[in-house]
């Protein structure tokens, strides 16, 4: 490709030359001029970042998760086809991958796979017991590679100085939430890494019974735009728009109802995650300890059993399933608000009959700052696994930092602008959410190590409790603390562990 480039910027030169004089001037005059051209002022050229690289053609081998068994995956964003076929984000993501192939002079080799969170941990197990480099990359689910990292089976991205982690194209705020040991940072959440993004959790709502109860389609955008977003105004909307269909004077399936949240667990982790509960402190060192035995936490498990037991609530407890999904529900207008759905899912909304708005979930109160979206414990992210040899990795990690800030500048501006913003949106207004919701994306802590604790502390301290209707958080905090902080210490540990081996 560069030889083919050389080739045709002589003949250029050699054919503007030979037109030069062919109209009148000299060969001498044309050389004096450009001696004169060079010697009186530098001729600026921009800078090749890809210039100092060339690895011979070297295979970078990702293993990029394909499955839906958990609502998404962001391999179309990672991989593609492979090929061209029309479509604008597909053409983005192959046209970002050659550039960085012809740019480092490598090959970029992605595998799929189709490992639910069932499997992972014995598929990992395996490829490290087997010893043999077969993938560089692994793409899947967070809370199953933190316990990858945790086990010392993925090399420590916090030992390379490949990574521009200042950049904005890194999510190095949520990476750092799931630093327990300082110096131990085993995952990475990026542009590149799509699923950071394509999983988000957000709050989908009906803009036709907006409209039909406020006489304005934008009345709760504006809340939105405004700050105001709050759990008492979600309550608020709900009451106000939900309507007993039948008139038996019961809230059940069938009625246009408040609120679709189709569980207690995956449905309620945004919820709890939007409230802004901070679990853990770390001290001047790094050193990280539980620090969410407050009000706070009290005001967010009470606030969490008013929205998902109100009786305006289409919720599944106890094993119960909705007759429907929530795409189907909030595509028939059978609901204000549906809940449990990602970012991704606004692609799928095309062909509702219902007007459909976006938005983070609420604030837990006007005193909370900031809107906060939560990803989920399957959302995919990315690390290396040890199996990579120590030699490769200067290699490996160019590779991610150039495949991420490429795909910063030609991958997520055309899936988020030209197709989510344009093609599936309904609206300027849309635009405006899609952005609070990128800018707010925070604190994966809780639900990607949720495993690793042993169910501590988001499900055992927040969403156990929602199950039950309870607000007796201390005395549930005081049964389960024990067993949460040697948790903790034993993760601790292991990081400590890892270090200590040279990982």
């Amino acid at each position: 490709m560069k030889n083919k480039i050389a080739l045709f910027l002589a003949l250029v030169l050699s054919l503007s030359t030979a037109a030069m004089t062919a109209c009148g001037e000299s060969a001498e005059e044309t050389t004096a001029d450009t001696a004169d051209t060079a010697a009186g002022e530098a001729v600026e050229t921009e800078y090749d970042p890809y210039s100092e690289y060339d690895y011979g053609g070297k295979a970078l081998r990702v293993y990029s998760s394909a499955d839906e068994f958990d609502s998404t995956n962001a391999h179309f964003l990672i991989g593609g086809t492979g090929e061209t076929n029309g479509e604008i984000v597909n053409d983005a993501v192959y046209a970002r991958n050659i550039k960085v192939e012809e740019g480092l002079n490598v090959k970029l080799e992605y595998t799929t796979c189709d490992w639910t969170y069932s499997d992972i941990a014995a598929g990992i197990d395996q490829l490290i017991m087997a010893g043999d480099s077969v993938y560089d990359v692994v793409i899947n689910d967070i809370f199953r590679l933190v316990e990858a990292g945790i086990k010392g089976q993925l090399h420590n991205v916090a030992r390379t100085d490949k990574l521009n982690l200042d950049a904005a194209y890194w999510y190095t705020e949520a990476m750092e939430d799931l630093v327990m040991v300082p110096g131990a940072m085993y995952i990475m959440m990026s542009d590149y890494f799509a699923d950071s993004l394509a999983s988000a959790h957000v709050l989908y709502y009906n803009k036709d019974v907006i409209l039909n109860n406020y006489s304005d389609a934008n009345y709760l955008h504006n809340i939105i735009l405004e700050g105001g977003f709050t759990q008492d105004v979600m309550v608020e909307i709900m009451e106000t728009c939900s309507v007993d269909l039948d008139g038996n004077g019961k809230w059940e399936q069938g009625d246009l109802m408040g609120y679709i949240v189709p569980g207690y667990w995956g449905p309620m982790m945004p919820v709890v995650t939007g409230f802004g509960v901070q679990y853990i402190d770390r001290d001047e060192n790094g050193n990280v300890s539980f620090n969410f035995n407050n009000e706070r936490s009290v005001e967010v498990i009470t606030a969490c059993n008013e929205l998902f037991h109100h009786e305006r609530s289409l919720r599944a407890v106890d094993g119960e399933t909705l007759q429907g999904t929530v795409h189907t529900l909030m595509a028939n207008g059978q609901a204000v608000f549906g809940g449990y759905l990602r970012l991704s899912d606004f692609g799928k909304m095309r062909d509702y009959e219902t007007t459909v708005g976006l938005s983070p979930y609420p604030k837990l109160n006007t005193a909370q700052e900031n809107y906060i979206s939560s990803l989920h414990d399957t959302s995919e992210v990315g690390s290396v696994l040890l199996t990579t040899p120590v030699g490769d990795l200067d290699f490996v990690f160019t590779c991610i930092e150039f495949l991420t800030k490429e795909a910063a500048e030609m991958v997520i501006p055309v899936w988020f602008e030209e197709a989510l913003k344009v093609k599936y949106s309904s609206g300027t207004e849309d635009a405006e959410i899609l952005d609070i919701i990128r800018n707010s994306i925070d604190r994966p802590f809780a639900l990607a190590y949720q495993s690793a604790l042993g169910g501590y502390p988001l499900p055992a301290c927040f969403l156990n409790l929602i199950n039950k209707n309870s607000n007796d958080f201390a005395s549930n905090y005081q049964s389960t603390k024990v067993a949460g902080e040697a948790a903790l210490a034993s993760v601790v540990e292991a990081y400590k562990s890892n270090l200590a081996s040279g990982n």
